[in-house]
C-alpha cells in the first residue's frame, strides 16, 4: 500500500510542478533577501535606538527576524533546497548559523536524520528527548514531576534556544553523541573549523555589540526577551505538528518508512498565507516529509495533490486547523502526558 502510494504520490506532484525548479526557486530567494533585510534593520535598531523600550521593541523584532531565517532560508539550505549546488546551500547553511547561532552540522545530523527518517521513533528521534523535564510520548516513562507539565513547557520552550546554542550544541561537540544512543558522526577539520568560526562570529556580530552600547542590565533584558521570542516561536511552530494525540508512536523502529511519515505528522494553518509564509512551510509538515529536498514555496500548491492521492490509497492525511488550534491540541497532549498511567490490566 505504502509504495504504490509512495509512486502515486511522487508522479501527481511531478505533474502538479510540471517546470517549476524543485530547488533554488527565485521566490525563495527574494523572500530571503526581505527576511534578511528585516533581520539587519532589527539589529541596526537594537543598537542604535535612543531609549529602552525602542532596544526592547527592535529586540523582539530581531528574534522574529531570526526565527524567519531559521525556518525559511536555514531549514532549506539544510535540506539542500535553497539553490541548486550543495555548495551554495552549505554556504547559505553556514552564513546563517552565524547569523542566528546553531552548529550547522549537529543540527542536519539532529533534524535531517534522527526527526526525518525516524519521526516519533523512541531513543532515535531526538525531537522527542524531554532531557527528564517533559514528556513527549507515550512510549517515555512515567515520573511525577511531569505532573501539570503543560504549565513549565512554555517557560521551558522560552529557554530553548540558548541551551541549545549555547549550552547543547558544545555538550554534543565535546561528547560525540548527539544524545545517549546515537554519537555524533566523526567530524572533519573543516568540521571543527565550522563549528568554532561560526560560533565565535555569531559571538561577535550578534551577542556582544548589544552589551558594548548599553547598559549591560539592558543588554541582558533584551537578551533573555530575544531568546524567549526566538524559543518560543520554534517549540510552537515545530512540536505540534508531531506531538498532539492524533499522532502515532513508536517504542522502536517498523521497518516502513513511509507510514511513519503519515502516521506521525500533520499539518495546520492549510490555506493560511501568512502562517506558510513566516513558518517556511513548516506548518505543511506532511509535504515536508514527503518531499524533504523540495523547496518549501512548494508546499501549498502541492497539498491538495497530496491530500487527494492519500485519500485514494485510503491512508490517513490529518490537520490540526489554525495555528492557534495546533498550538492548542499540542498543550492538551502535554496535560495528558503529564498524567500518571492507568495501571496495565492484569
Amino acid at each position: 500500500m505504502y509504495v504504490s502510494f509512495l509512486r502515486d504520490v511522487r508522479k501527481a506532484v511531478g505533474d502538479e510542478l510540471g517546470a517549476a525548479p524543485a530547488k533554488g526557486d527565485p521566490r525563495l530567494h527574494r523572500k530571503a533577501a526581505l527576511i534578511l533585510l528585516w533581520y539587519a534593520a532589527s539589529l541596526a535598531g537594537l543598537l542604535t535606538a535612543p531609549d529602552f523600550p525602542l532596544r526592547l521593541a527592535a529586540a523582539l523584532s530581531f528574534a522574529g527576524a531570526s526565527t524567519a531565517i531559521g525556518f525559511n532560508i536555514f531549514h532549506d539550505a539544510n535540506h539542500g533546497s535553497f539553490g541548486k549546488s550543495r555548495a551554495v546551500n552549505t554556504a547559505v547553511s553556514v552564513f546563517c548559523s552565524v547569523l542566528i547561532g546553531p552548529a550547522r552540522r549537529i543540527w542536519r545530523v539532529k533534524h535531517n536524520i534522527l526527526h526525518h527518517l525516524h519521526p516519533n521513533v523512541g531513543a532515535v528521534d531526538d525531537d522527542l528527548d524531554g532531557r527528564g523535564l517533559l514528556r513527549f510520548a507515550p512510549t517515555v516513562p512515567w515520573k511525577p514531576n511531569y505532573r501539570r507539565q503543560q504549565m513549565t513547557a512554555p517557560f521551558l520552550y522560552a529557554l530553548n534556544t540558548i541551551e541549545w546554542i549555547f549550552i547543547k550544541d558544545f555538550v554534543r561537540y565535546f561528547s560525540g553523541r548527539m544524545n545517549a544512543h546515537r554519537p555524533l558522526p566523526p567530524m572533519r577539520l573543516a568540521d571543527h573549523a565550522e563549528f568554532w568560526l561560526s560560533k565565535l562570529a555569531y559571538g561577535a556580530i550578534v551577542v556582544a555589540p548589544p552589551f558594548f552600547v548599553m547598559p549591560a542590565v539592558e543588554a541582558a533584558l533584551c537578551f533573555f526577551a530575544f531568546h524567549a521570542v526566538f524559543g518560543l516561536s520554534v517549540c510552537l511552530v515545530f512540536l505540534p505538528s508531531h506531538l498532539t494525540h492524533d499522532m502515532a508512536f513508536w517504542e522502536k523502529e517498523t521497518g516502513e518508512d513511509v507510514a511513519r511519515q503519515l502516521l506521525a505528522t500533520a499539518n495546520y494553518g492549510v490555506g493560511d498565507p501568512l502562517t506558510t509564509w513566516f513558518t517556511g512551510g513548516i506548518n505543511l509538515q506532511i509535504e515536508h516529509h514527503l518531499f524533504p529536498h523540495l523547496s518549501h514555496v512548494h508546499y501549498a500548491s502541492i497539498a491538495p495533490v497530496v491530500e487527494r492521492v492519500a485519500g485514494a490509497h485510503g491512508l490517513p492525511y490529518l490537520r490540526l486547523g489554525g495555528f492557534g488550534e495546533a498550538v492548542a491540541r499540542h498543550f492538551s497532549f502535554l496535560r495528558e502526558m503529564g498524567r500518571r498511567p492507568a495501571p496495565a490490566a492484569a
